[in-house]
């Protein structure tokens, strides 16, 4: 049985590559858990979401915070605000769909716009 995939707006945190979500077919695990998959290097598993493979699962081990956010560019056409942010940390929409950017500057950003 093959496998059908759905790409997440998140960002491998190995290579970079683009999350791969197992919507149907084997790529469900017996007790009906996706598998989440890098389409790029191939790192991946089952597990209960994509943050153990993506940036928003990266967590600095002493201080327990989740420093990054995984973002689709989509998000300038309401936010154009944010694409400093994204540059910060090295991204650039037209080379990519998905970025990331730190949570603290995100946060910054999103509430002078409210």
């Amino acid at each position: 049985m093959s496998i059908t995939w759905k790409l997440e707006d998140h960002v491998c945190r190995s290579c970079g590559g683009r999350i791969l979500k197992s919507v149907s077919g084997a790529g469900m695990t017996p007790g009906g858990n996706p598998i989440y998959r890098c389409a790029d290097c191939g790192r991946g598993g089952s597990f209960f979401g994509e943050n153990e493979i993506c940036w928003c699962g990266f967590s600095y081990r002493q201080q327990n915070l989740n420093p990054y956010k995984c973002l689709s560019f989509r998000i300038l056409e309401e936010h154009p605000e944010l694409l400093p942010a994204f540059q910060a940390c090295g991204c650039e929409p037209g080379r990519s769909e998905v970025g990331i950017v730190l949570e603290t500057d995100y946060r910054a950003l999103m509430e002078k716009g409210t």
